[in-house]
């Protein structure tokens, strides 16, 4: 597994290292500047590939590469006090034609800290950049590499940046401020992070149930080129690139899986026989029958469901984060009274990739010049 290389590396090809070596013991590391992080428990150090500047992270081959951006540092880069400018110079993707996107930084807070957390595809591994702020104005980078974006590098970043300490100050571990627990039911960090990528709702009233119209739907498309299709029993038709891969579930009518070799869509559409069938009068709850986690206990959030327009269709969608992994599963009542519901699993939020999912379902409820 390739290991992403952070700013600071870089920083010192600059000559911008600084001198005191760093030193570890079994818990914790400690940068030259005096910063000091918790090293998760399971979590090993490659010590030939870490130094006083940056220190690298392992468990089973997911990788974290961890460095600090003092003040001194960022004003080199041009980033003075800007965490979005030290993210973007940390992100070092092999595939040239991806850019940093500040738009798509979520934020959460964990011990009183705020984390900022960007995540990307690069060629056949995903990827994560994680930093914060710390009390000293240095911010603290840590950069993953993954097969997919993982929990436990995950939770392993959130609790190196949010309890990493200064100049010797002892490290004390402390549980995420996420509120009363009464109240949050012991929302993870990585659950935080899904609340972030999704709008609380009012907490009165018929949350996450149709309703009225949502904000226009803004896609980014990538070049799409030739179409397969893909035919349900009532005559919907459901078009993707030709390359894609489908594959039909010999136990489901009128449910395909589609592999793109970055991103599975899972395309699964209920007639107007199979809705009263099932008792499932809305798209949101035709949505809610469908999802399948890949995570026992977790369930489908209708609070957390957005409504979105796309010329006169109303597409309703979920962002989650399922195992550490993120997808986005979207549902719309189409012409003939069918719902359609199509899980982009694995798919980053605001990607040309959602974007294209969304242009999928808007072409199979008969919306022209999507897939174009």
């Amino acid at each position: 597994m390739r290991k992403l290389t952070i700013s600071l590396l870089l920083l010192v090809l600059l000559g911008l290292g600084l001198p005191v070596l760093a030193q570890t013991d079994d818990m914790t590391y400690t940068f030259g500047d005096g910063t000091t992080i918790l090293i998760p428990e399971g979590w090993t150090l490659d010590a030939t590939a870490s130094t006083s500047e940056s220190a690298v992270l392992e468990l089973n081959e997911e990788f974290l590469n961890v460095g600090v951006a003092t003040p001194e540092i960022q004003a080199e880069m041009e980033a003075a006090g800007d965490v979005y400018g030290v993210m973007e110079a940390a992100f070092l993707p092999t595939d040239s034609s991806l850019t940093f996107d500040a738009g798509l930084v979520f934020t959460t807070e964990v011990n009183e800290r705020e984390l900022y957390t960007f995540y990307y595809y690069d060629g056949d591994s995903s990827g994560a950049i994680y930093a914060t702020m710390l009390p000293n104005e240095s911010v603290l980078v840590a950069v993953g590499a993954f097969e997919m974006v993982g929990a436990e590098a995950e939770l392993a970043a959130f609790e190196m940046l949010s309890t990493a300490t200064i100049d010797g100050d002892p490290v004390t571990m402390l549980e995420p401020d996420m509120g009363d627990p009464s109240e949050s039911d012991g929302e993870s960090a990585v659950e935080s992070l899904v609340d972030s990528m999704n709008p609380s709702t009012d907490s009165e009233g018929d949350e996450g149930d149709e309703g009225d119209e949502g904000d226009e739907l803004v896609l980014t498309l990538p070049a799409i080129g030739a179409l397969d299709s893909y035919t349900f029993t009532d005559g919907t038709v459901l078009q993707y690139p030709a390359g894609w891969s489908a594959e039909e579930d010999p136990n489901y009518r009128d449910f395909v899986a589609l592999d793109t070799g970055e991103i599975f869509v899972y395309c699964d559409l209920f007639r107007v026989d199979d809705r009263d069938q099932l008792m499932l009068p809305t798209a949101v709850d035709v949505m809610e029958y469908s999802f399948f986690p890949l995570t026992e206990g977790f369930e489908f959030d209708r609070t957390a469901v957005e409504e979105g327009q796309l010329g006169d269709l109303t597409i309703y969608y979920w962002r989650y984060i399922d195992g550490g992994v993120t997808g986005t599963i979207m549902g719309a009542e189409l012409p003939n009274e069918s719902v359609l519901v199509l899980d982009g699993f694995r798919a980053m939020p605001e990607s040309e990739l959602e974007s294209l999912v969304f242009a999928m379902l808007a072409d199979a409820a008969g919306l022209e010049g999507y897939l174009e």
